[in-house]
């Protein structure tokens, strides 16, 4: 008996192996599908580490190159807030076609006691046609300040807080504003052919509650368009926190990730999510805008994709949890390399009453940017300074004005072989404080400091200088460093690379075969300077043609060098040479970068999961027990009395429509809510015969199609879905 236990326990432990030998054989027979891809530094998923030796990645901060926007107006006599965007606008303006067009928010103008301003039209704009210089345009139907037209949107009351430029919308509605609507949910809240005069529109596309209420997703969500998806992207703001059954604790802002499936962003069956039966819902604002109830925050209703941890909080000061957040993203797709996708979330860094200085409010603290890397929008990498990578635009000293907020905007302009990306810095803290003779107080601390923030130099928008292509670079750790790649194949007759060394240094280029070997005629090439697109230029008769389509490996050996980005094409396509010159030198970065070895992000970070809901019953029961109010005269901290409020009604099981006829519900309001009998449809659809839409399951990576190569060839995927296979938490 004994035996045969142990005969049984080996075939167990053979099997074990033998399935081990077979993912490690596929593993390694893998075949990346390249193509004519552009492939960006930005991950290591090329990289094959078991070939590879003293090499790792290391973040390229952009230049500050200069201040191009600063408060001048009267109604920026508060200075501005801390977000903005740009894009490609070439409409006409008095006349003159601009290039470009860059929205950033105001603080509210105070300028007297007798004059009173709404709080609307905040959204601003300038203009211009190289990204240097810029105008702000003082147009018609703009918001009215003091009697006379600005330069600022009229929203409506509405709040803004992105632009949509949409390539499916018509000549009237290109450009969607994205914000707040009337009772605080997540939507479109106006549509304008110019970009500079929005008509009002109220679509919703943030989730409901079943209980009626809405969720608030907060400002500075960032959006998109994928063609080859078919479906708007968006991510939205929203929060980690603890639950114990009783009340929400210990919350830090998080990023989440919503997906509309549809080429009309205004259709009625639009929404990143409908409703959410989320049992849980996390209470966050007491009370909504226009006198709306409640609202909630995200926390489990969509995949979340990026939050601090641990490392983040012991790296501020103290160590204290929950002290460090991800506050915006400014997210978006690289326009100049498919499957790249980039974000510049803001950290913020938490005031208590334990830093230096101490908060000055319960939300007090300061700004700096980091990178975040994707290949499909899904699955982020960060680039965290609690992992000794450097900030991409820190917080300090700019040519004198200590910045204590700094965040980056949304968008970038390509200049030739630069981009310019545009960041907001403010001498001033998330919590309106700033330092007056060397003290941290509020500006409006009294009537003096308010005078003195009110003349002071109060940031503004800088313009920033990046490398094309140069956001991360593969560098060496010291000495020579070695990297080859797993195999691939490509298409085109030319590899080009942008990358940049030492007065003495090089980046040799080889291809290899699958196994390692180095093609006949594609040995070692030595380059030498600075050039974002360089063909390598192996000697004839070697023609790179000849390999197309078949598995290779590519081997670069670095001394004092960085390489950025490479890409195979076809002949022709605008390439620039290594030669020297002062049109041909792009100027980021100013030195050679060292890495710490293998230094890339341990992996891509694996978006937590959107529970998956009951099946809807014929019979829905939703009860709410809240806590005792403390103050009989005010609200509790979940917006709700000491109460059981209960709802019910039925559903058809199938289709999840609710019927008008058959609902019931009770709800108890607020002192001085309306608290008669209301129809359950009514408070969580925008139709009343619209379906129950339930939670997505997190969706696929976009990039799975395989080729599919002749059976003599090892098996093959596209290089963007080969992130897949490494998506784990970290």
């Amino acid at each position: 008996m004994q035996g045969s236990r142990y005969v049984f326990l080996c075939l167990i432990f053979l099997l074990i192996k033998i399935v081990g030998l077979i993912d490690e054989n596929k593993a390694q027979t893998e075949v990346i599908t390249l193509g004519t891809d552009r492939y960006l530094f930005i991950d290591d998923i090329l990289i094959d580490w078991t070939r590879s030796f003293g090499v790792g990645a290391v973040v390229n901060p952009p230049f500050i190159a200069d201040r191009v926007i600063v408060p001048d107006m009267p109604w920026e006599n508060m200075g501005y807030h801390y977000y903005s965007q740009v894009m490609p606008y070439g409409r006409v303006y008095e006349g003159q076609v601009y290039n470009y067009i860059l929205y950033y928010r105001r603080l509210s103008a105070v300028y007297n006691e007798e004059d009173e301003e709404s709080g609307d039209g905040l959204y601003c704009v300038a203009l211009s046609n190289d990204g240097i210089y810029w105008i702000k345009p003082i147009f018609t139907n703009s918001v009215v300040f003091a009697g006379q037209s600005t330069n600022c949107l009229e929203d409506g009351n509405e709040f803004i807080s992105f632009v949509l430029f949409d390539p499916n919308g018509n000549e009237q509605n290109r450009y969607k504003a994205i914000g707040h609507l009337y009772n605080g949910a997540f939507g479109v809240v106006g549509v304008s052919a110019d970009g500079l005069v929005f008509q009002p529109v109220s679509k919703r596309l943030g989730p409901i509650h079943e209980d009626g209420y809405v969720y608030h997703l907060d400002a500075q969500n960032p959006g998109w368009w994928e063609a080859e998806n078919q479906r708007y992207v968006f991510l939205v703001r929203g929060r980690r926190a603890d639950f114990d059954g009783m009340q929400w604790s210990n919350a830090t802002r998080t990023v989440h990730y919503g997906a509309i499936a549809t080429s009309d962003l205004l259709a009625a069956n639009a929404f990143l999510l409908d409703r959410s039966d989320n049992p849980n819902p996390y209470r966050h604002w007491i009370q909504g805008p226009n006198g709306s109830g409640p609202m909630y925050t995200l926390t489990t209703e969509l995949p979340r994709v990026m939050e601090a941890g641990e490392n983040d909080w012991r790296t501020w000061q103290g160590g204290e949890p929950y002290t460090v957040d991800i506050y915006h993203t400014a997210a978006m797709p690289y326009p100049w390399a498919p499957h790249t996708y980039l974000a510049f979330p803001t950290l913020y860094y938490h005031y208590t009453a334990n830093t230096q200085p101490p908060a000055l409010t319960q939300n007090d603290g300061e700004f700096a940017v980091e990178l975040a890397t994707s290949r499909d929008g899904y699955h982020w990498r960060r680039y965290p300074q609690a992992d000794s990578f450097p900030a991409y635009v820190s917080r300090g000293p700019v040519d004198g004005l200590n910045l204590l907020m700094v965040s980056m905007g949304h968008g970038m302009i390509r200049e030739g072989d630069e981009i310019y990306q545009y960041a907001i810095g403010l001498p001033r803290t998330h919590g309106l404080g700033a330092y007056f003779d060397g003290q941290y107080q509020s500006i409006y601390s009294s009537p003096e400091t308010l005078a003195r923030w009110q003349a002071s130099d109060k940031g503004g928008i800088y313009r920033l200088r990046q490398r094309l292509d140069g956001f991360v670079a593969l560098a060496t750790c010291g000495g020579v460093g070695e990297m080859i790649t797993k195999p691939f194949t490509f298409a085109g007759d030319e590899l080009t690379l942008n990358f940049m060394t030492a007065a003495d240094g090089y980046v040799e280029v080889s291809l290899l075969d699958i196994d390692g070997q180095t093609w006949p005629g594609f040995e070692s090439v030595r380059l030498q300077g600075n050039a974002v697109d360089a063909v390598v230029p192996w000697p004839e008769p070697a023609t790179l043609a000849d390999l197309a389509g078949q598995p290779v490996r590519l081997r670069l050996r670095l001394f004092e060098a960085n390489v950025f980005a490479l890409a195979f094409r076809h002949a022709g396509i605008s390439a620039q040479t290594t030669t020297s010159g002062p049109n041909s030198q792009p100027a980021i970065p100013q030195h050679i970068l060292r890495a710490e070895c293998a230094s890339f992000p341990a992996t891509y970070r694996t978006p937590t999961p959107t529970p998956t809901p009951t099946a809807t019953p014929v019979w829905i029961r939703q009860e709410f027990v809240c806590r005792p109010d403390p103050s009989p005269e005010t609200t509790s901290t979940d917006g709700y009395v000491d109460r059981v409020a209960t709802a019910e009604s039925f559903a058809d099981p199938k289709t999840g429509v609710v019927p008008t006829r058959t609902v019931r519900s009770l709800r108890v309001g607020l002192p001085g809510w309306p608290v008669a009998p209301t129809p359950i449809h009514s408070l969580v659809s925008d139709a009343a015969s619209s379906p129950v839409t339930r939670a997505p399951s997190p969706p696929r990576p976009p990039f799975s199609k395989l080729s599919l190569p002749s059976t003599a060839r090892p098996k093959a995927t596209t290089w963007a879905a080969a992130t897949s296979s490494s998506y784990r938490s970290i």
